[in-house]
């Protein structure tokens, strides 16, 4: 995955990955490698977000939308957690 991410880059949830809501918190599990994640509420919201592929700047604008944090900041925090997500194989980045 890309180390960066522009505002025209389309981010998807890797449908292989399941997922479960509990008490308003995501838990991922990708079953071919035993791994479960639990998501904070926050990073819970962007999963849920993550319906359907969309780019990273009307991720970023909904999050904005939803969260008193400037652009820059959202931009930056955005692009560092999905490029953990992107690490582990649980989205893919276009």
């Amino acid at each position: 995955m890309e180390t960066t991410f522009s505002k025209e880059n389309l981010v998807s949830r890797n449908p292989q990955i399941l997922f479960s809501v509990i008490d308003n918190e995501v838990v991922l599990m990708d079953i071919e490698s035993d791994r479960y994640v639990q998501l904070d509420s926050i990073a819970s919201d962007i999963w849920i977000t993550l319906s359907e592929e969309m780019t990273f700047g009307d991720l970023c604008t909904e999050l904005l939308s939803k969260y008193d944090v400037n652009e820059e900041t959202c931009h930056q925090n955005l692009s560092e957690f999905l490029k953990e997500l992107g690490a582990a194989g649980y989205i893919t980045q276009k």
